[in-house]
């Protein structure tokens, strides 16, 4: 090979080498762990199983009782399980009243716990989004608030440090005093308090998964009526730094936001509040927003932002509180896929909604379950801290399959499911998440 050519090669070698590498993270996936908390009445609890564009087998194992069922789902199709009240997960203790779910392809899961007068609901994340720690969103509870915490692998450590005094055996624990736990694989550490626990922070020495919820919360304290409320947590690793924020449909009270800082000393700008906020880990900052608004929300470090609805006494609306997580700009994704159950008919959840937050020039290419939107009263929104101008809107959807996709691959948005119940009830989720992972760059040696 001549010199120059054999250079060529090599600069070009090293080029490619030089390049960072990324890593595409969604919240759909193969491999799921999802325990039921028992929220205001021992109630048999619901997943939704809903497969992408190829057909999935998928292999379910109740770790309580040891039975596994196969099912195989098409291509855009759902499976809803029904899950006895037996697996209601009610004591501080540890428990093995955990569901594994392992899929051939990718899948989503949502979970839905459904009562004649109280919904909640959550987007079940798959193992691959687990990390070794968290920050815990919630808020103030009527009776009590559920922390469950699922290990993946044998000998998992946990460390759990509370804002506050909490009860657990006859000992308390708080920042000066952590709790310490071990699990094993598929196992989980359920904790009842009586106080809330926003801001709790929990460390691992092995992937786990966090579930948090209330068995009835007044939202805000003192505004009647109370709902269960329930959330998925997302690890510090994989949260976001900017977030648009944009209150539910029907309601004309406006809503509640709490921002969690994941790191020590994080800068919050709220443009609501026109202020900044410096928060510690675990620390967290609540403001609420006028209905029919929007909004954004910036942290120098990655925070979580929750979104709570309020009672319906706030503004006699047939509707109650839920809480869900605000999907951050860096997470939104361009596809997706989910199925909400039929029981939801049974006790009257009539307006139910994706709450679709977009950059404004993609807004006109969005679909529904193959059909292009049109006709939606768009929310146009300016941030200071990204150069593009969104746009938000409550997009009305029926009970059954939603696939919510875009003609334009370049196109990301954020999504939130909800919906309220003629029986006073609502309930709330992520829509998902897709995270770019960048990794980097080696030297060809």
């Amino acid at each position: 090979m001549a010199p120059l050519l054999r250079w060529l090669v090599i600069l070009y070698l090293v080029g490619l080498s030089l390049q960072e590498d990324s890593k595409v993270e969604k919240s759909s996936g193969r491999e799921f762990f999802i325990g039921f908390l028992k929220l205001s009445a021992t109630q048999a609890q619901y997943i939704t199983i809903t497969s992408y564009n190829k057909p999935a087998v998928v292999n379910v194992t109740n770790k309580f009782d040891n039975t596994a069922d196969e099912y195989t789902i098409a291509s855009y199709e759902s499976k809803t399980l029904i899950f006895a009240t037996t697996m209601n997960i009610v004591a501080s203790d540890l428990t093995s009243k955990i569901v594994h779910i392992v899929s051939d392809e990718d899948i989503t899961v949502s979970s839905f716990y459904i009562f004649n007068s109280a919904l909640a609901s959550t987007l079940v994340l798959p193992s691959h989004l687990y990390d070794k720690d968290y920050v815990v969103a919630a808020y103030i509870p009527y009776y009590s608030i559920k922390l469950l915490i699922i290990a993946k692998y044998a000998d998992t450590h946990l460390n759990i440090s509370f804002p506050a005094s909490i009860d657990y055996s006859g000992e308390y624990y708080s920042r000066s005093r952590n709790l310490s736990i071990t699990l094993q694989s598929s196992q989980g550490f359920h904790l009842r308090a009586g106080r809330d626990i926003s801001g709790a922070i929990i460390y691992s020495d092995k992937d786990v998964g966090v579930l948090t919820g209330n068995t009835c919360a007044y939202i805000p304290k003192g505004t009647d009526r109370c709902d269960s409320i329930q959330e998925f947590h997302l690890p510090i690793t994989r949260l976001g730094k900017n977030y648009i924020i944009s209150t539910f449909a029907d309601r004309t009270a406006g809503d509640v936001y709490r921002v969690v800082g994941g790191h020590d000393n994080t800068t919050v700008s709220v443009k609501v509040t026109s202020q900044n906020y410096q928060l510690s880990r675990g620390d967290f900052v609540e403001f609420e927003l006028n209905s029919g608004n929007s909004s954004y929300v910036t942290c120098d470090k990655p925070c979580l932002v929750t979104q709570f609805a309020k009672g319906s006494q706030a503004d006699n609306t047939k509707s109650d509180p839920f809480m869900t997580f605000v999907p951050a700009i860096e997470q939104y994704s361009r596809d997706y896929n989910t199925f909400l159950p039929s029981a939801l008919t049974n006790v009257r959840a009539d307006r139910n909604y994706a709450l679709i937050t977009i950059q404004d020039k993609y807004k006109n290419g969005l679909m529904l379950n193959g059909v292009i939107l049109q006709g939606i009263t768009w929310r146009q929104i300016l941030t200071n801290t990204v150069s593009e101008t969104y746009v938000t809107a409550s997009v009305p959807v029926t009970i059954g399959g939603i696939r919510i996709t875009h003609n334009d691959s370049n196109a990301l948005y954020g999504l939130i499911y909800y919906g309220w119940s003629q029986n006073l009830a609502g309930y709330g989720h992520l829509g998902g998440i897709r995270i770019v992972k960048v990794y980097p760059c080696k030297l060809l040696s």
